[in-house]
C-alpha cells in the first residue's frame, strides 16, 4: 500500500473509476453544446418553481469603485442576479473594502471573507442575498487538527444561506486551488480539495445542498496527472508550506492520488458531480484567453437530482432572451474583458412551486367545511395532501393548520 505504482490493483481501480468520471462530464459537456441553449431557454421552466441560482467568478481582483474594471464586474453581476456568489481573487486588504462596496452596489446583504491568507494575498469570498445561516473560514489548521499545518494556498470560504421560499439551506464553499502545472502545484490542488472534503465532512449530500465552486486551475479531462500517487512531497514548495500530519499519513500510506477532482466526487468523500457547462455558443471555456475550461461548480446529488441548468456567462454572447434568463438589460458586449480574463460560471437549481393556500385542499379559492371533510376523511393516513405539516401522517396539528387558514385564500 506504500508504494501505489500504476500497476498495482488500487491504481487500477481509481483509474477506472476516473476514466467513467471523464467519460461523463465530456459526454454531458457535448450534450450541453448542443442542447443547453433550447433547454435553458426562459419558457423552459413553470414560472410557479423556485428558483436557486448560484455563480463563481474568479474576479482577478476587484479593483477600485468607479474604475473601469468595476463598472463592468458590476454590470455583470447585476445581469446573472445570483442568489450566492463565489469569488475568487480579491487581492488585498483594500480589495476587501472594494468587495464591500461591490457587494452593496449589486444587492448583496452578506459578504464572507478572510482577513488573512496564509500563502500570498489572493482571497476567496462568498457574496449572499439569502440570509446567512452559519458561515466559517477554513484554514489547514483548523481541519487538520494540527496548530502548525499550513498546506492551503488560499482559505476556503463557507457560507450557508437559507431561502426565503422555505426551499432550504444552501452551502457553499468558495476555494481558488493552485496555479501552475508542476509537480508541486499539482500536489497543493490535491491537498486542497482534500482539504475541503474534510470541510464537507458533517453534511450528508443526499439531504443537504452543497455546492463547492471556484477557479480549480484543472481540467476534468486532463486529470489524472503524472505521477499518479504522491508518496512523497515534490521539490519546489514554499517554505513556509507545512505538510499537516493528517495529510502525511496520506501520502505515506495510499499516496495522494493526482487529481483534484477525484478527492471531491468519490463515493467515499464528498461524492459531489462537476456539472459541465458551456457559453451560449456551446464553447465550454471559462478563461478565453487560453481557451481552458478551469472554474467549475461541484454539487451534492440532492442538487444533482433536480436538474440543473448551468451556463459560462459571456457579455459578448448575451442579448435578448439568450441562454438561462436574465436581470435588466445585458451590460456593454466587452464587461467580462474589461472585468477579468476568466467568465463567471452559474448554475440554476429548480424547486415545484408551494401552494400559496395548501389548506384549501379542492382548490376553490378558500378553506371551509369542504376541506376540513377531506381532511377527515384522509385521517391517520400517509402521503396524503391533507398532511400539511410534512410529518407523513394527518392528524391533530395539520387540522390546526386548517383551521388556522379558515376563510378565503390570501
Amino acid at each position: 500500500m506504500r508504494n501505489c505504482a500504476s500497476g498495482s490493483p488500487i491504481a487500477a481501480s481509481v483509474l477506472r473509476l476516473r476514466a467513467i468520471v471523464r467519460l461523463t462530464f465530456l459526454s454531458a459537456m457535448c450534450a450541453a453544446s448542443f442542447t443547453g441553449a433550447a433547454s435553458a431557454s426562459p419558457g423552459a421552466r413553470s414560472t410557479e418553481e423556485t428558483v436557486v441560482r448560484v455563480a463563481t467568478w474568479n474576479i482577478f481582483s476587484v479593483s477600485a469603485p468607479g474604475s473601469i474594471a468595476y463598472n463592468a464586474a458590476v454590470g455583470v453581476i447585476r445581469r446573472i442576479d445570483a442568489d450566492m456568489v463565489g469569488i475568487n481573487e480579491v487581492s488585498s486588504s483594500a480589495d476587501i473594502q472594494n468587495l464591500m462596496q461591490l457587494a452593496a452596489d449589486t444587492g448583496y446583504d452578506y459578504v464572507i471573507v478572510p482577513s488573512s491568507n496564509p500563502l500570498g494575498s489572493l482571497r476567496n469570498a462568498v457574496m449572499s442575498r439569502l440570509p446567512m445561516v452559519d458561515s466559517a473560514i477554513h484554514t489547514s489548521a483548523s481541519l487538520s487538527g494540527s496548530p502548525t499545518a499550513n498546506d492551503m494556498t488560499r482559505l476556503i470560504v463557507e457560507a450557508s444561506g437559507e431561502s426565503p421560499d422555505g426551499v432550504g439551506v444552501f452551502t457553499v464553499l468558495s476555494q481558488h486551488w493552485k496555479a501552475g502545472t508542476n509537480n508541486s502545484d499539482e500536489f497543493r490542488r490535491a491537498i486542497e480539495s482534500i482539504r475541503i472534503a474534510q470541510a464537507l465532512e458533517r453534511y450528508d449530500g443526499e439531504n443537504d445542498f452543497v455546492i463547492v465552486m471556484g477557479d480549480v486551475n484543472e481540467q476534468p479531462f486532463s486529470v489524472p496527472q503524472s505521477p499518479l500517487f504522491f508518496t512523497s512531497a515534490p521539490s519546489g514548495l514554499p517554505q513556509s508550506f507545512v505538510i499537516g500530519p493528517d495529510i502525511q499519513n496520506i501520502m505515506t500510506t495510499t499516496g495522494i492520488y493526482n487529481d483534484s477532482f477525484f478527492h471531491l466526487e468519490t463515493l467515499d468523500g464528498p461524492g459531489l458531480t462537476t456539472l459541465p457547462a458551456v457559453q451560449v455558443n456551446g464553447s465550454p471555456a471559462t478563461r478565453p484567453i487560453s481557451g481552458r475550461v478551469i472554474d467549475h461548480i461541484l454539487v451534492s446529488q440532492s442538487l444533482l437530482d433536480l436538474g440543473p441548468l448551468t451556463e459560462v456567462y459571456n457579455s459578448e454572447l448575451d442579448g435578448p432572451g439568450v441562454g438561462l434568463p436574465k436581470f435588466g438589460d445585458p451590460p456593454p458586449q466587452d464587461s467580462n474583458f474589461l472585468a477579468s480574463d476568466h467568465l463567471p460560471v452559474f448554475v440554476d437549481f429548480y424547486f415545484p412551486g408551494v401552494p400559496a393556500c395548501p389548506a384549501d385542499l379542492n382548490g376553490n379559492g378558500q378553506v371551509g367545511s369542504s376541506d376540513l371533510a377531506i381532511m377527515l376523511g384522509a385521517w391517520g393516513g400517509a402521503g396524503a395532501a391533507a398532511d400539511l405539516d410534512g410529518d407523513g401522517l394527518v392528524g391533530s396539528s395539520d387540522l390546526a393548520i386548517l383551521l388556522g387558514s379558515w376563510g378565503p385564500c390570501p
